[in-house]
């Protein structure tokens, strides 16, 4: 392993001047053959485990990585959290690290400096959620060997290497080696005890999720007050999907942008529609009545809407909000009890769809007048999402 990693180091400067991947050549090969196949014969023996690497998408990047995923946690490096060998990109020093794919908080907060500072502070709580499994891990002067900082990958916090500033802050623990002095013993000792670390953690019901950590990470009333007020417009039809295209997708809905909200999420959605209905009725002078919308959810009130408020003549209405980070929002899961208060209040009852939230972007508030009626006009397709058992006879 040791002279592949150093060969490859020795090679991939001249490797990143042809800018474009180019798989004729021998940094190519290394770094996606020789060294998952590596990685391989060290796994032989744990189960759940695959390898991959990289060296780029297409373009060739600073610095390769090859690692080995768990697959009840990931199968690929932009979900979950998964063991990697990172090389610095002055290709100087190769780091072993736990860490977890950045995507979805790029997604959600962007790729700035806040956003790193976000990152570095899940890491901690993911280190934080594993107390028990490193207290407790065989070899214990391995754990005191291992790094909670944030690892080293030379970037210096230069923006032209943001890939992999975003691996150095999601680090949960790390080791770093200098490559010119490489020990093939040490190096596989070090990752077998690293591997045996992961799958614990992957086995423990305490650790917390990537979309786990994304989630504690949220601040409602600091995304409240940084974005301001979000826009609204009326809801625009959508396209049936072509049912070729939606046969491979598994469960009750044929699309994957049914609104998948987390509680966080909808917490966050419904706020969004708290500001939007304020400013809504102090625009149109409303504002005493601004002070009289209710956050019957925040109530644990279940009326079957989440917010009662008022259009601007001062009519009350009742608003049920489906949030979701997806980019649109082709579905959502409606419960008896909001399909009946649906019914009921026909004209005066909204659906607020809030799609695309983000941390770093105020999403669009798309709005449904009284969607009971496009139910039973058949403009809607209300498909039974699952059955309610009841263990005793219908009365």
């Amino acid at each position: 392993m040791k002279e592949y990693i150093k060969e490859l180091a020795s090679i991939w400067p001249k490797y990143l001047k042809n800018t474009t991947e180019n798989s004729a050549e021998r940094a190519y090969e290394i770094i996606y053959k020789i060294l998952p196949q590596e990685l391989n014969t060290w796994n032989i023996g744990r189960s759940h485990l695959i390898e991959a690497s990289s060296g780029g998408t297409g373009y060739v990047t600073a610095g390769p990585w090859f690692a080995t995923f768990d697959t009840r946690v990931t199968s690929e490096a932009q979900k979950g959290y998964y063991l990697v060998y990172l090389f610095s990109v002055d290709m100087k020093k190769l780091v072993l690290e736990i860490g977890f794919a950045t995507k979805q908080f790029k997604d959600f907060y962007g790729d700035s400096r806040k956003s790193r500072g976000i990152m570095r502070d899940a890491a901690v709580n993911m280190q934080q959620s594993v107390e028990h499994v490193t207290r407790n891990f065989p070899d214990q002067s391995f754990i005191k060997k291992l790094s909670k900082n944030e690892s080293d990958l030379s970037t210096q916090g230069n923006n032209k290497y943001k890939l992999q500033i975003g691996y150095e802050k999601a680090s949960i623990f790390n080791i770093s080696y200098n490559i010119d002095k490489l020990d093939e013993s040490e190096l596989k000792k070090d990752y077998l005890n690293f591997v045996g670390l992961y799958q614990a953690m992957v086995s423990s019901p305490d650790t917390m999720s990537v979309e786990h950590l994304l989630d504690s990470s949220i601040s409602i009333e600091s995304i409240i007050e940084e974005l301001g007020t979000p826009e609204a417009y009326n809801f625009v039809p959508r396209i049936p999907p072509n049912p070729r295209s939606s046969s491979n997708i598994k469960g009750p809905f044929k699309s994957s942008s049914i609104a998948d909200s987390t509680k966080k999420t909808g917490d966050l959605g419904e706020s969004m529609v708290l500001t939007y209905e304020r400013d809504k009725l102090i625009k149109a002078g409303r504002a005493d009545l601004a002070d009289k919308i209710v956050h019957e959810e925040a109530l644990n009130n279940k009326p079957g809407w989440d917010i009662s408020s008022f259009d601007t003549s001062g009519k009350p209405i009742q608003i049920e909000v489906k949030a979701s980070k997806s980019k649109m929002i082709n579905g959502v899961i409606i419960t008896e009890n909001e399909l009946k208060a649906a019914i009921k209040h026909r004209e005066s009852y909204y659906l607020y769809l809030v799609a695309d939230i983000k941390g770093s972007k105020n999403p669009k508030i798309e709005i449904i007048n009284n969607p009971a009626q496009a139910i039973m006009g058949k403009e809607f397709n209300l498909t039974p999402a699952s059955h309610c058992l009841k263990f005793y006879p219908e009365t």
